[in-house]
């Protein structure tokens, strides 16, 4: 119902996809990296981001230092973003459910699907995802990608049966 993109690749397959979808895009800048390309890409990506960054319904900066170094490096913003600072407040495991309102009494009766499109990499905490997954048992999840931890991810998720 929702896509949901961190970073520039992910960025472009997903305002592929919700053009061909119609689908809500919530997309996280998470990192704006300029200093380490050549002007052409600076200026390159600067302009993808005036032109398709119009197509997510909103953006994301992880900090407020990265929402000034987009404002200052001249990437398009627009309205449509807001600052949801990277780290969550600890809450304890048992009323994360319930606190949230994703107790199966609230959820609807189709049930809600959980897709991540990562690369299979510890970096992705795919590990952390499928620990979710035993949890919530009333959501679906689905995880699509390559990378070194296959294999490792498949045997647990057949281990498990996730």
């Amino acid at each position: 119902d929702i896509i949901h993109a961190h970073g520039k690749g992910a960025g472009l397959i997903s305002r592929i996809l919700i053009i061909l979808t119609a689908r809500p895009l919530i997309y996280t800048f998470h990192g704006i990296h300029l200093k380490c390309h050549s002007r052409l890409m600076r200026l390159t990506y600067i302009i993808y981001e005036f032109l398709l960054g119009g197509l997510d319904s909103i953006e994301i900066l992880v900090s407020e230092s990265e929402k000034e170094y987009a404002l200052k490096s001249n990437i398009y913003l627009g309205d449509k973003y807001k600052v949801i600072h990277n780290g969550v407040r600890n809450m304890p495991r048992k009323n994360y459910a319930e606190n949230n309102n994703l107790t199966n009494k609230s959820l609807k009766p189709k049930k809600v699907r959980v897709i991540s499109v990562c690369r299979f990499v510890s970096q992705k905490n795919i590990k952390d995802i499928l620990k979710i997954a035993e949890k919530m048992k009333s959501l679906d999840f689905y995880i699509i990608g390559d990378g070194s931890l296959w294999k490792e991810i498949k045997n647990i998720i057949s281990k498990r049966k996730i």
